[in-house]
């Protein structure tokens, strides 16, 4: 259910985005946008909002935490939780009073693209993109010395078409009229789509890092003493479509297969005894190839 409207190309950014800035704009585009409680927000880490120096924002509208908060593998503003109690966090933080909802739309679907040099829209059912590419250039871009501009078409599922053009920092939106354009819906499902699961790990091996950063992936170090490391991983979730198995594998006993970028990464044992978040050491990624760990000398 719902209205599908699909988009070409993308808007050229003046320079190359910073990585923390990168990663914050990545997370934004995932999670699901809802009026929270700020005061209540206060008591949750929020490393990437952090990062990029962002308030948390009236009713949270800059907020991208609750990633794993109990180090369980939940993310819950992206809505999956290994436990239904505790999706009863976020409704203790909502705010239903008329007025709250800030956001056009639950979700905001302009990402930066890979080589972080652009904005593109990604994903399907993509509602109030103009008000959000706004909102995007308002709040995130401008403050930060960015500069936008380019030229992305769209063409929704009944046929309309036109043009979304960026310049001086102006929007405009051009209605071309009916679709000129043939639509493959079987093709478009089978093109590569990137998304990013987020995790948090004890530590990582320097090489582990290295090769994370090499896939375009997001490490940032949370919290020092015990450590804890959050993980951004961009994977394909289109992958099953055309080879039968996911992109990205994630074992308790095996550690990490990314097979669009041949990457392989297995668990160790942090070497921190007496240092426990919960009673018990968080996992360390190293590469396959490097010794293993023990937790005590």
């Amino acid at each position: 259910m719902g209205y599908n409207t699909t988009f070409n190309g993308h808007f050229s950014l003046n320079r190359y985005l910073k990585p923390e800035h990168k990663a914050y704009l990545r997370r934004f585009a995932e999670i699901r946008h809802l009026a929270l409680n700020e005061e209540k927000l206060q008591n949750y880490p929020d490393p990437l909002r952090e990062a990029v120096g962002l308030s948390i924002g009236k009713y949270g509208m800059y907020f991208t935490g609750l990633i794993d908060p109990e180090g369980v593998g939940d993310d819950l503003l992206l809505g999956y939780s290994f436990g239904i109690d505790k999706m009863d966090t976020i409704s203790t933080l909502e705010i239903h009073h008329e007025g709250a909802f800030w956001a056009p739309s639950t979700f905001c679907q302009w990402i930066p693209t890979d080589n972080g040099n652009g904005i593109v829209a990604e994903g399907e059912k993509f509602y109030g993109y103009v008000t959000w590419l706004r909102f995007l250039l308002d709040h995130f871009l401008l403050p930060w010395g960015y500069e936008l501009s380019g030229e992305i078409s769209y063409q929704g599922e009944q046929g309309e078409h036109g043009r979304i053009i960026v310049a001086h920092q102006e929007i405009q939106t051009v209605i071309d009229g009916d679709s000129l354009l043939s639509r493959s819906k079987e093709s478009a499902e089978l093109d590569e789509m990137r998304k990013i699961h987020w995790m948090t790990v004890g530590s990582l091996s320097d090489a582990a890092r290295q090769a994370l950063l090499d896939v375009d992936a997001v490490v940032l170090n949370v919290h020092n003493e015990p450590p804890v490391v959050l993980v951004g991983i961009p994977y394909d979730c289109n992958y099953y479509k055309r080879f039968g198995y996911d992109d990205l594998a994630i074992w308790t006993s095996e550690g990490i297969q990314l097979h669009s970028k041949n990457l392989r990464l297995q668990w160790g044992h942090n070497n921190f005894p007496g240092k426990l978040w919960g009673g018990f050491p968080r996992e360390r990624l190293i590469l396959p190839d490097e010794a293993y760990e023990h937790l005590f000398p």
